[in-house]
């Protein structure tokens, strides 16, 4: 088994105990979409509580890498609230995770596949 697929493995495990019902080939795509950051310690996790770490996610992934055109404002709502239902631990979320469900979410699957 190759490291990305241990990766994936492991946010597959993450999302059924979080019970967030996010499908394998999702999970996959959106991790193989973020590129070495899933391999890096600090850039794995999102401290989602951090208005920079969701900024990051904004601009970076869901604007310039998913191509989402939409306004700032809703984006952030939404990115909050997946947060809150990620809940907003110390340590952080997998990034993979929830990228994952804002790819579902704004149903940008075609994006990054």
């Amino acid at each position: 088994m190759s490291k990305f697929d241990e990766k994936v493995e492991k946010y597959v495990r993450a999302s059924e105990a979080l019970g967030l019902d996010l499908d394998r080939d999702l999970i996959a795509a959106t991790a193989r979409s973020l590129g070495p950051a899933i391999f890096l310690v600090d850039e794995e996790t999102v401290v989602c509580s951090d208005p920079a770490e969701r900024e990051k996610i904004r601009e970076s992934f869901l604007k310039k890498r998913a191509g989402l055109e939409a306004d700032d404002a809703r984006i952030d709502r939404v990115i909050r609230e997946i947060c809150d239902k990620l809940g907003s631990a110390e340590y952080g979320q997998y990034r993979a995770l929830v990228c994952a469900m804002l790819v579902r979410h704004f149903a940008l699957e075609d994006a990054i596949a």
